[in-house]
C-alpha cells in the first residue's frame, strides 16, 4: 500500500511539473509573437536578470512574467531574422569556448540582415595588467575592494589571489580578450566588430545598456569589462 501511494505521489508531481513547463513554454511563444507584432524596432536582451529593459524582449534561464525563459546553451525558440538588436552582458564568460560559439551562432541566426549584437564581458587584459608591478591607484583600490568582498574565507589581499578568484568564481568558464572575441564573432559571420567602453555606442539603441556597474560601481566595471558590437551582413 505504501509503495502504491509513493508511486501515485510521484506521478502527480510529474504531471504537475509537465503542466507547469507547458504553461511556461506556451506563454513564452505567446510573448515572443506579441512582442514581434507590436514593436517596430525589435530588441532582444539575453540574460536580463535583474535588469529587464523597457521596449526590449527580455529573457533569462529561469524567468517568469514577461521575462521569457531561454537556455543560451541550446537552440533559441525564435525564428530566423527576427530582431534588429541583441544585447548580452556578463554572460558569455560563463560558458565554454565552444558553448560561446554556439550561442553566437544562434544570435547571428535570429538577427535580421544588418542587425547588431552588443556583448559586454570581463577583459582578460584587465587581469593580466592587474598582475603588473606598477599598479595604478585604481588597480590597488580594486584589489583591496575585491579582497574584502570575495576572499572572506581566507587568502591574501594580493593580485595573485584576486586573479585566481576571478577566473574560478561565479561559474566563469572562459575569459575573453578583444582579439579572441573578435575572432569568434568573425568566425560565426559577423562583420564590423568594434570595441566600446561600457555605456558608449555610436548607435542610440545600444547606449547606456550595461548594468554591471550597478553591482560593483561604474569605476570598477570600466576596469573589468569591455564591450563589442558587431553586425550581421546584408544578404
Amino acid at each position: 500500500m505504501f509503495g502504491i501511494l509513493t508511486r501515485s505521489k510521484k506521478l502527480i508531481e510529474k504531471l504537475k511539473w509537465h503542466s507547469y513547463q507547458y504553461k511556461i513554454y506556451f506563454n513564452r511563444n505567446r510573448i515572443i509573437e506579441e512582442y514581434l507584432n507590436t514593436h517596430k524596432v525589435k530588441k532582444l536582451q539575453l540574460g536580463c536578470w535583474p535588469f529587464p529593459f523597457d521596449s526590449w524582449l527580455n529573457s533569462d534561464l529561469h524567468a517568469a512574467g514577461e521575462v521569457i525563459p531561454i537556455d543560451l546553451t541550446k537552440h533559441f525558440p525564435i525564428k530566423d531574422n527576427s530582431f534588429h538588436y541583441v544585447f548580452c552582458e556578463h554572460t558569455i564568460e560563463h560558458f565554454t569556448f565552444k558553448q560561446g560559439e554556439a550561442m553566437l551562432k544562434e544570435i547571428y541566426r535570429v538577427l535580421k540582415p544588418k542587425g547588431k549584437v552588443r556583448l559586454a564581458t570581463p577583459d582578460l587584459k584587465f587581469l593580466i595588467d592587474l598582475y603588473g608591478n606598477d599598479k595604478s591607484l585604481l588597480q590597488q583600490k580594486y584589489i583591496s575592494w575585491a579582497s574584502e568582498e570575495f576572499l572572506r574565507e581566507g587568502g591574501q589581499a594580493t593580485d595573485t589571489f584576486i586573479i585566481n578568484n576571478f577566473v574560478r568564481a561565479w561559474g566563469h568558464q572562459f575569459i575573453y580578450d578583444f582579439k579572441t572575441l573578435k575572432f569568434l564573432l568573425e568566425k560565426v559571420g559577423f562583420i564590423n566588430v568594434k570595441r566600446f567602453t561600457p555605456g558608449q555606442s555610436s548607435d542610440k539603441h545600444l547606449r547606456g545598456l550595461e548594468s554591471h556597474g550597478k553591482s560593483i560601481g561604474e569605476e570598477f566595471n570600466k576596469l573589468e569589462s569591455f564591450v563589442v558590437e558587431a553586425m550581421k551582413p546584408a544578404y
